[in-house]
């Protein structure tokens, strides 16, 4: 079975309770930092790579009404989940895809090509990608002139848990499951053409939202 194939029945089993369950507060946490840092103008488009639920993208349909959304995520649980929860609060603004983003489907494809996003997020889902590079690059590709890519990640400079779990999926588990420190992901931003990557949050935590200990970053690019 494919590392694609393994994330999407994890995720498609947590799909009910993934704004319920005991993980949830650390997860909403996250989403909500991330929309105190952005900022948006009428006609601005927005996509969620990994977009879970939708908990995010509806925190920014319902503050932004002339804002356009749409989330992808792997799971198609996940999709009926978070356009269910977007139609039960009548957010006409927002639309959901199933689709891996390193391997579009038409559908999705045909959506990027009419809708450029102004906006990507990516968050959390980063360490998923079997390519980042090549993820980083279609991300910049789909986007529009000065557009903004923000990515929230695991830390694994701060984070003793982060490097063992990047070890363990490297040469145990052997997945394509990568941790990375800050500066790499810094890196990768500015070899795909973003500018102005800067870091917008550090977290450092303990016992915070469930989680004996949090170290993630939001790090933000604005395309050439």
């Amino acid at each position: 079975m494919t590392t694609s194939n393994i994330i999407t029945r994890e995720f498609d089993k947590k799909a009910s309770e993934y704004e319920s369950n005991r993980m949830s507060p650390w997860y909403l946490a996250h989403a909500d930092h991330i929309f105190e840092k952005m900022s948006f103008k009428p006609g601005d488009t927005v996509l969620d790579i990994g977009c879970g639920t939708g908990y995010l993208l509806r925190q920014i349909a319902r503050a932004n009404p002339q804002v356009t959304g749409f989330g992808i995520d792997l799971s198609p649980r996940m999709i009926e989940v978070a356009s269910q929860k977007a139609a039960d609060e009548n957010l006409g603004n927002l639309s959901f895809l199933q689709s891996d983003w390193e391997a579009l489907n038409e559908t999705t494809k045909t959506v990027l090509a009419s809708q450029a996003p102004s906006h990507v997020i990516c968050a959390n889902a980063f360490h998923y990608f079997a390519d980042p590079h090549k993820a980083l690059t279609s991300m910049h590709s789909a986007m529009t002139s000065e557009g903004e890519v923000l990515l929230l990640e695991r830390a694994k400079e701060g984070s003793i848990l982060s490097i063992a779990w990047d070890f363990a999926h490297r040469f145990l588990i052997k997945d394509n499951v990568r941790f990375y420190d800050t500066p790499s992901i810094i890196e990768m931003l500015e070899k795909t053409n973003f500018c102005q990557v800067q870091v917008k949050l550090k977290l450092k935590k303990f016992f915070w939202k469930n989680k004996i200990y949090t170290s993630v970053a939001l790090i933000s690019g604005i395309k050439r």
